[in-house]
């Protein structure tokens, strides 16, 4: 039996995400942000609210990319060529093996549905201090599902 004197939080960098089910090899960031919508009232003789949660829920995702495809492209061009929104599922999945939480809980994994853009898209840049074309994505989702 080893003996473990230090704690090992999660390293937010050993994961990996799919769009349509396919791994991003080019990602660099992702998150899934969840905010729970309130409901906040007064009664009178007491000094501070009451707050629930009113059952609403507003789901974001953002995920950074190094551009090596031409998928954010081809979902601009279908759009303005059918006029059809266009919806796709992310997931993100952090794989640290050596973190106490993997080790008690396994791989966390985040699945979110009905994802549409809703940020600038954004379709060339040039840059003479740049160094890579990252692409920033965000937008709303439909869904959450946890694993």
């Amino acid at each position: 039996m080893s003996e473990k004197y230090n704690k090992k939080p999660i390293i937010v960098k050993n994961g990996f995400c799919f769009y349509k089910g396919k791994r991003v090899y080019d990602a660099v960031k992702f998150s899934v942000k969840i905010t729970p919508g309130v409901s906040t009232s007064n009664v009178l003789g007491e000094r501070t609210p009451n707050t629930r949660w009113n059952g609403r829920v507003e789901i974001k995702f953002e995920i950074t990319r190094r551009r090596s495809t031409p998928w954010i492209k081809e979902m601009i061009r279908d759009y303005l060529n059918t006029g059809i929104t266009p919806e796709f599922t992310l997931s993100g999945v952090i794989d640290d093996k050596d973190s106490d939480y993997q080790e008690a809980y396994g791989k966390e994994s985040v699945t979110v549905v009905g994802c549409v853009p809703t940020g600038e898209l954004t379709a060339i840049e040039l840059d003479t201090e740049g160094e890579f074309l990252d692409d920033v994505i965000s937008g709303n989702a439909k869904d959450v599902k946890f694993k």
